[in-house]
C-alpha cells in the first residue's frame, strides 16, 4: 500500500459522507459554490465598486458599515 493510499484510507474514508455525493444524504445544501461566487461578485460590484488596490482595514470598514447592515435588515 502506497503512502498516498494508507493516507486517504485514513483520512478521507471514514469521512466518505462528507465529500462523496454517492454518501450523502440531501438535506436541502447545494454541492456546488455557485452561491459564494455570486456573493463575492455582489461584494465587488455593489460594495466595493471601483474600490482596488484598498488597504484592508478600508475593506473591513466597508464590510462592517455598508454590508452587515444590508445583511441584517434582510432579517429582519
Amino acid at each position: 500500500m502506497s503512502a498516498l493510499q494508507a493516507y486517504f484510507d485514513a483520512e478521507y474514508l471514514p469521512k466518505k459522507e462528507k465529500w462523496c455525493n454517492a454518501w450523502r444524504q440531501y438535506q436541502g445544501h447545494m454541492n456546488t459554490n455557485n452561491y459564494v461566487e455570486a456573493w463575492h461578485r455582489t461584494l465587488k460590484e455593489a460594495y466595493l465598486g471601483k474600490l482596488k488596490g484598498q488597504r484592508a482595514d478600508v475593506l473591513v470598514y466597508i464590510l462592517w458599515d455598508n454590508v452587515l447592515n444590508d445583511i441584517m435588515a434582510e432579517h429582519v
